[in-house]
């Protein structure tokens, strides 16, 4: 199961990303989205502390390669801080996406709309327009990572079942978190920028966000849901 998850792109990528990224959490704000709006940021700072602390710095399976002209003048270190400060927040998209689709007032066809459309545009514009085409190279080294991730993932699902959440709903739960990640995926593979196969594509669709579907619905169940007013709006 030992394969690397790669991403080519240029530096105009993060500028495309920058102002989608900027779009969907005024939308979320402007709908009174708040909880997506909160699991947007929280979700992407975890995933940073994950990123960088831990792939990064602990256990060594994250490689960067970034171009000189990415903030010129700034300490390599620096530099690596922030770009992965920008690579982990736009995980967030993710987490957001999840609390919308269990908020049962939202518009989930069109949110998902704007995630999977936003998605495409920024690859395909960064492709496309050549604003900034310096390359960035992003490698992550899945080796037995992949049995702890589905250790993670089968334990979480388990926790569902002791929690006696009906088998449909425990479906739906994986096919969401199915369905988000393969958006991410899919609109990397078809532009190019991930240079992998059919097969890795399924495998991380299949895998990736498993480890954290199950947490995310808990908090939501048992804590989160109680302060979203989706009893009081009418669907956005």
């Amino acid at each position: 199961m030992s394969h690397d998850v790669i991403r080519t792109f240029g530096i105009d990528y993060i500028y495309f990303d920058l102002i989608f990224m900027t779009a969907f959490a005024v939308f979320m704000i402007i709908r009174k989205k708040w909880i997506p709006f909160w699991a947007f940021l929280t979700g992407g700072m975890i995933n940073f502390v994950i990123d960088w602390g831990f792939w990064i710095h602990i256990i060594h399976i994250r490689d960067i390669t970034l171009p000189a002209s990415l903030l010129p003048g700034i300490p390599d270190t620096w530099r690596l801080f922030i770009f992965m400060l920008w690579f982990s927040i736009a995980y967030g998209f993710l987490f957001a996406w999840i609390f919308l689709m269990l908020d049962e007032k939202s518009n989930k066809v069109a949110w998902t709309l704007f995630l999977f459309g936003g998605w495409l545009s920024v690859a395909f514009l960064s492709q496309m327009l050549h604003i900034d085409d310096a390359l960035i190279t992003t490698c992550r080294h899945m080796g037995d990572g992949r049995f702890l991730q589905i250790g993670i993932a089968v334990a979480g699902y388990i926790a569902l079942i002791i929690l006696k959440v009906p088998w449909k709903k425990i479906g739906i739960l994986y096919l969401m978190g199915v369905a988000v990640y393969f958006m991410m995926e899919f609109s990397l593979f078809i532009s190019g920028i991930r240079p992998s196969s059919w097969l890795l594509l399924t495998v991380n669709s299949l895998l990736e966000f498993q480890m954290g579907m199950p947490i995310l619905y808990i908090l939501w169940d048992k804590w989160l849901k109680k302060f979203s007013p989706q009893d009081k709006l009418t669907k956005d």
